[in-house]
């Protein structure tokens, strides 16, 4: 089951939403799997991440590897299943986008940021680092 974060059920100050299965299955699914996404995380979300926050997870961040890339063909569905499938397994991931400029970066992150509902706690270059919390967090954040 693929788990979608959105302000409809509360979960840790944050909220979660379990995508039915019907809807995570490949292939010609994948139409209804985006106009599900569409409409159940159309709400706000705002997880806002303190200054002490964002430089202990750039900190846990400095080690990985990139675990996603974003290839020249741009955001698909399949490649935003693989981030939200990855978050929810590791909750700290670093993801390689190669878009030729800076503001088709940004663009790109700010889309995958909103589709699956996580925080972009850095960029440097063609990689940004994403953050979202598991249902058994792992990563304890310093609170201020």
């Amino acid at each position: 089951m693929i788990i979608a974060r959105s302000s409809l059920t509360p979960f840790n100050g944050l909220a979660a939403t379990r995508i039915p299965e019907r809807f995570a299955a490949s292939g010609s699914d994948c139409g209804k799997l985006s106009s599900f996404l569409v409409n159940a995380l159309s709400a706000d979300f705002n997880m806002s991440l303190t200054s002490k926050q964002t430089r202990h997870l750039r900190s846990l961040a400095h080690s990985l590897k990139p675990v996603v890339m974003v290839g020249s063909a741009g955001l698909s569905e399949a490649v935003i299943r693989e981030i939200d499938l990855s978050l929810t397994h590791h909750e700290l991931i670093k993801v390689k986008i190669s878009a030729a400029d800076r503001d088709e970066r940004k663009t790109l992150i700010n889309k995958i940021c909103d589709a699956i509902q996580c925080e972009c706690a850095q960029t440097i270059g063609h990689t940004a680092v994403l953050y979202r919390v598991a249902d058994k967090p792992v990563i304890s954040l310093p609170n201020d």
